[in-house]
């Protein structure tokens, strides 16, 4: 079975033509849902940097009990 591939005119013209829109609202349409998709991304990014900080916290708090604890329980047996 032969294959066939776009040849390169084709494909450099699927890559430049911009979407048709049929009105200028469809085209603010768009404009706005790419914008709202940015803020999504950002407002997503926001949470998970969150999310990293309070367990980098919670890591260091636990590390740092876990030593006081070595500490106290060292000095009693000694």
């Amino acid at each position: 079975m032969v294959t066939r591939k776009l040849g390169r005119g084709l494909a450099t013209l699927a890559g430049s033509i911009p979407a048709v829109h049929s009105a200028q609202s469809a085209l603010d349409d768009d404009q706005t849902g790419a914008a709202v998709r940015i803020e999504q991304i950002r407002y997503e990014r926001a949470i998970l940097d969150f999310e990293a900080a309070i367990r980098h916290e919670r890591d260091r708090m636990s590390a740092e009990h876990l030593e006081n604890m070595r500490t106290i329980l060292g000095s009693e047996a000694a």
